[in-house]
């Protein structure tokens, strides 16, 4: 009996042992091209690509445009970046740092409690036609676990502000307003020198600096790869957008502004449009602009241990959970199975 109670035993320390390794953290080297899998939306798992490499690290791109909303609501709330004027009241606001989208893209918070940084929600009342309002969801960031959030990395990055910002001294760098050029090529031609501010994001749309080395890097990621196109559930979740469809291009929301002194253009952002142009064809509450989120992945946080970076096989994060679970339905049963064979061998002696 002693025997196979040591037997049993050296099975449940092997079971162990193969489960920790399935557990083990495979460290892994990321280069522009490849992909990997983190978070959900729409319930569906989110492809992201490494598109550039600079000082904040790999810089991660959802991999098509994941779903339509307005970048910033209008409101009469003016605690804000909507005290610019009341052309933004009646627009939307085209200031980054507070923006509805920023707010949404790195909140935590649960449907309906998201803290909205300019004061106004941007419910049916106050986007475009109502369409695409997301005041009622919740944030972003609920759709990533707490081991996918180590993946994200906080940085500090340089956004160019606009006119009511630059003249209120809002800026930490910069000597001239920035030079909106619709010519991807083009895009940073005074970006170093432009008005900006240092902003601290987790999850953020790409600048024109940005989409620019996305573009730079076409030769490893594909002529087009800069120029977006909807996931099937971005086409099927969209309020009334007829040009909508999957496969084909679209555009999406950059989070620099037009920086002109002209009053409109403080509710103006370019996109990057179908065409592969930075144009401007909205103001920031218009309802039928995509969302191409970015992140910069924290290489340190190890946690990718399944796939090869390829679009079949993204890195990505095996079920821990499940493992875990095994286990100690694995050491469960064995115990039991010792404790029987414990009792019908004492049953025995006693005979």
């Amino acid at each position: 009996m002693i025997k196979r109670i040591l037997i049993l035993i050296e099975i449940i320390l092997v079971v162990i042992m193969i489960s920790i390794t399935a557990l083990a953290v495979t460290n892994i080297s990321i280069n522009i091209g490849d992909y990997i899998q983190l978070g959900t939306y729409y319930g569906e798992p989110i492809l992201w690509r490494c598109v550039d490499i600079d000082k904040n690290g790999p810089l991660m791109l959802s991999d098509k445009i994941i779903c339509i909303k307005p970048f910033d609501a209008s409101g009469d709330n003016t605690s804000g970046s909507h005290n610019g004027g009341h052309y933004r009241q009646e627009n939307g606001s085209n200031y980054w740092s507070d923006s509805n989208i920023r707010s949404w893209l790195n909140s935590t918070a649960s449907s309906g409690n998201i803290v909205w940084l300019c004061g106004n929600a941007p419910d049916e009342e106050h986007v475009v036609n109502g369409y695409n309002a997301y005041d009622q969801e919740a944030g972003f960031l609920t759709n990533f676990s707490t081991t996918e959030r180590k993946a994200i990395k906080t940085v500090l990055q340089k956004s160019i502000v606009a006119y009511p910002e630059y003249s209120k001294n809002m800026y930490d760098t910069g000597i001239e307003a920035y030079k909106w050029e619709s010519d991807i090529r083009k895009a940073v031609s005074n970006y170093d020198n432009a008005y900006a501010e240092d902003v601290q994001d987790n999850i953020f749309l790409l600048d024109v600096k940005q989409v620019n080395a996305v573009y730079k890097n076409s030769n490893v990621l594909g002529k087009d790869y800069y120029i977006g196109e909807p996931t099937e559930k971005c086409v099927e979740n969209s309020s009334d957008i007829k040009f909508l469809q999957t496969g084909k291009k679209y555009h999406y929301w950059l989070r620099t502004p037009l920086t002109s002194v002209v009053a409109n253009d403080y509710c103006s952002l370019p996109c990057l449009v179908s065409s592969g142009d930075i144009s401007f064809i909205c103001y920031a509450d218009g309802s039928s602009i995509g969302v191409r989120p970015a992140f910069y992945l924290d290489t340190s946080s190890n946690i990718f241990n399944i796939g090869d970076g390829t679009i079949k096989k993204p890195y990505t994060i095996k079920n821990s959970n499940l493992l875990l679970t095994l286990i100690i339905v694995l050491i469960t049963v064995v115990v039991l199975v010792c404790v029987i064979y414990s009792f019908k061998s004492s049953k025995y002696d006693r005979r």
